[in-house]
Order: structure tokens, then C-alpha cells, then sequence
């Protein structure tokens, strides 16, 4: 089902009409509406769609999480938790949404502002040395991270898996600028 965002509501309809006729919706019906809604700018629509998706024990995919990242991201909100909570829910990121984030973030200037010094949070950090590494932008991706620690920031977990994953399995060795000991801890 393929639905324009200008109907959105006719799309709504049908799906109410499904419901009372007692048709089961998947993952699939709930994405249409979901990107539907994130494309027509109708961000609560589709937060409720998610909502809804999980009330009736269908699990958000990939698939669904990118579709309301992309819409945030539209509409200039990188402040939505949708990132974390794919993060949370153990959903990996697909290049595309790394490109849709960073997109966001470079138009934002908030990338701008992690090389200038300006208050960025971790999560910043996190999803641009991930798309950085996915570019295969492995020096530049380490760059970010040594920013993170002489800001003295504490990076999380995630940020040194990245390195392990990607740089290290690419035959980049990260130069961590005397914080080996830290980066030595936390991949034990």
C-alpha cells in the first residue's frame, strides 16, 4: 500500500475500516501510515500510528524508526529520542538513516559546532563517527573522538565499539592521543 502524504486521513479511514472489519495489521500497514504521516509533516500522526503499532503487538522495525527520523529531521527537530529509542530497543541503524541524520545535523550546524568547540551532546558525537565510519571516513571519525575526550566528555560504550568495529576491523589504527588506558578499559 502506497499511500500520498496529501491523504493521509482517507488513508486513516481505511485503516479505522480494517480495524472494525477485524483485519489484522502488520508492520507493513503501520510504516505506510507512519511515512505517510512523517511526509505530510504530521509528526504526532505518526507518533500516534507508532504508538498504536505497539498497543496492537507490532514491534517498530528498522524501517519504522527511519521513517520518523526522517521526518524529524525534516521538520529540524534532532531532538527526538527516536534515535535512542531504536538504539534502545536494539535496532541497528542503516546507512541510509546515518545519511538522513548527518544531512540533518550538517544542516543544523551542529557538526559545525562539534568542530568549534560548542556544547555537543554525546548522542551528536555517536551518530556522527558512525556515519563517518560507514563513509569509511575512519581518520576523521577519530578526530571526533579524541574531541570527545579532551572535552572531557565521557563517551559511552557505543562510541568505542565503533572504533573496534570499523576502524580497527578496517586496518585503521585509532590514534587515541594518551587515552589508551580509557579506550584499553572499556574494550575489556
Amino acid at each position: 500500500m502506497h499511500i500520498q502524504a496529501e491523504n493521509v486521513e482517507e488513508a486513516r479511514e481505511l485503516f479505522d475500516d480494517m480495524e472494525r472489519q477485524g483485519l489484522a495489521s502488520n508492520v507493513a500497514t503501520f510504516n505506510t501510515l507512519i511515512d505517510a504521516s512523517c511526509k505530510a509533516g504530521k509528526m504526532t500522526n505518526a507518533e500516534n500510528f507508532k504508538s498504536l503499532m505497539i498497543d496492537h503487538g507490532v514491534f517498530p522495525s528498522v524501517s519504522t524508526y527511519k521513517c520518523l527520523i526522517s521526518g524529524f529531521c525534516k521538520e529540524g527537530n534532532m531532538e527526538a529520542n527516536t534515535y535512542r529509542e531504536m538504539d534502545d530497543e536494539g535496532l541497528r541503524v542503516n546507512l541510509f538513516t546515518y545519511n538522513v541524520l548527518i544531512g540533518a545535523l550538517c544542516k543544523k550546524g551542529l557538526s559545525r559546532k562539534a568542530k568549534e568547540g560548542k556544547k555537543a551532546k554525546i548522542v551528536t558525537y555517536n551518530v556522527l563517527i558512525k556515519g563517518l565510519c560507514f563513509k569509511g571516513k575512519l581518520e576523521e571519525a577519530n578526530e571526533l573522538l579524541n574531541e570527545i575526550l579532551e572535552k572531557g566528555l565521557i563517551p559511552n560504550p557505543t562510541i568505542y565499539e565503533i572504533d573496534k568495529e570499523e576502524m580497527i576491523e578496517n586496518g585503521f589504527i585509532p590514534d587515541i592521543d594518551g587515552h589508551l588506558d580509557f579506550v584499553t578499559l572499556t574494550f575489556r
